[in-house]
């Protein structure tokens, strides 16, 4: 969590772990639903490439 910026952070804690939805965490940061979604759908996309296998590329020497 400490890779995402501050307003994902905030999104995803009162999502995923205080349980609300969309809409009430539209509510309760002031913004539109929609950024919610977008928010969370960014700041899955981080944790998703911080939880990836490193990928070995090749030498081509």
């Amino acid at each position: 969590m400490s890779r995402l910026p501050r307003r994902q952070r905030e999104v995803v804690a009162l999502h995923y772990l205080n349980g609300l939805t969309e809409a009430e965490v539209a509510r309760v940061l002031g913004v539109a639903p929609g950024t919610v979604a977008r928010t969370l759908h960014d700041a899955r996309a981080v944790l998703r490439a911080a939880f990836a296998e490193p990928t070995v590329t090749e030498d081509r020497a």
